[in-house]
């Protein structure tokens, strides 16, 4: 199974003398699990920021969010006021 990364989320020209090459840097996939990380680690007790298993339903969690956005961008979903 193919997982969309969405892509560059900053991608470079990396033009030198006339040669125009592209870099991709950070996928946007990456980027977005990053932005909402944070969010989760805060709500847990700083006790159990060590465990394995947190450290792991955290990240889980924050890529499931990564790829939701991704799949909302394709569809032009717009949240509703």
């Amino acid at each position: 199974m193919s997982i969309d990364n969405g892509g560059p989320a900053f991608p470079l020209d990396l033009t030198v003398e006339g040669d125009h090459r592209w870099g991709h840097g950070m996928m946007l996939r990456d980027y977005f699990a990053a932005k909402v990380l944070p969010s989760f680690l805060s709500r847990l007790d700083a006790k159990y920021l060590d465990r394995k298993d947190n450290i792991e339903k955290a990240t889980t969690l924050a890529y499931a969010y990564a790829d939701e956005m991704i799949e909302a961008r394709k569809h032009g979903t717009k949240v509703q006021p």
